[in-house]
């Protein structure tokens, strides 16, 4: 059972100490990469062409750049860069999987999703309340995207303003690049006026320079969550 887990504090690694570890549990591997604020966990949905691996730099710098302890996790079909169709029934099972071990800790918990990664991020705050959701780079539902999204998610019904319509948290984060080719600014601005109507803490952060793919530096925006 999840609960059966330590929540981890500092794993000795071959040459000093390191504060990140990572655990499988239902055939979910997921990597801890333990914070400052160890009471504010940060649950990190990468995008589609991102592996675990891939992630550390960004995690490091979430961790770095809240305070908070991030998780980030990773599973057969989903975070491939080989656009494996993935079941989104499976998606749901492993963020389940990673949500119900944060709270079996007694944690508070931040959802943030990266470009596909939004949609289980979505589903989660659909189903959970929250303290905060940060959706960067993603699009308003499979249906309006193109290509890419098809080939992540088969299920062409899934929709993040749907979802979002039953979000419960207190503030609610949309990152964008202006001139992202992939995934068009409009989506951000649509996801943002759905957030509005579900909480008026709901911020839109245009990121001026970068495409889609490329990781923001949150010490040039105004990332709000600062040291949880």
């Amino acid at each position: 059972m999840l609960s059966l887990f330590v929540w981890p504090k500092v794993f000795p690694g071959p040459e000093k100490p390191s504060r990140e570890c990572g655990f499988m549990q239902n055939n979910v591997f997921f990597k801890i990469y333990v914070g400052a604020n160890d009471d504010q966990v940060i649950l990190f949905s990468a995008g589609n062409m991102q592996t675990i691996e891939s992630t550390t730099w960004y995690c490091e710098q979430i961790r770095a750049f809240t305070g908070g302890t991030v998780i980030t996790y990773n599973y057969p079909g989903y975070n491939e860069s080989n656009l494996h169709q993935t079941d989104w029934e499976e998606v749901k099972a492993a963020a389940e999987t990673i949500m119900q071990f944060v709270l079996s800790n007694g944690k508070k918990v931040h959802l943030w999703g990266q470009s596909a990664g939004c949609l289980p991020t979505c589903y989660l705050g659909s189903r959970y309340e929250v303290e905060s959701i940060t959706l960067e780079s993603g699009f308003t539902s499979v249906s309006a995207m193109a290509l890419p999204a098809w080939f992540t998610y088969k299920d062409m019904f899934l929709s993040n303003v749907d979802m979002i319509a039953h979000f419960r948290t207190k503030q609610i984060v949309v990152m964008h690049h202006v001139h992202d080719t992939l995934i068009p600014f409009e989506h951000a601005q649509e996801l943002l006026k759905a957030a509005k109507k579900v909480c008026l803490n709901s911020t839109l952060i245009d990121i001026k320079e970068g495409d889609h793919k490329d990781d923001i530096d949150l010490r040039a925006v105004s990332y709000p969550l600062t040291q949880l």
